[in-house]
């Protein structure tokens, strides 16, 4: 049960990033890569350089 819901939690981050990768063409690239990037912090835990 585990590794499902590993598997789970892993596939959830990747249909957001998949979502947000979607919403190029109406937000734009510097947008979405903004995004990108907030995303990587909140589910993956990554601090950016301040």
């Amino acid at each position: 049960m585990l590794r499902s819901e590993k598997q789970s939690k892993q596939r959830l981050k990747e249909e957001i990033n998949q979502v947000t990768l979607l919403t190029m063409q109406t937000i734009g690239f510097p947008a979405t890569m903004e995004l990108m990037s907030w995303n990587d912090e909140i589910l993956y835990k990554k601090k950016g350089k301040k």
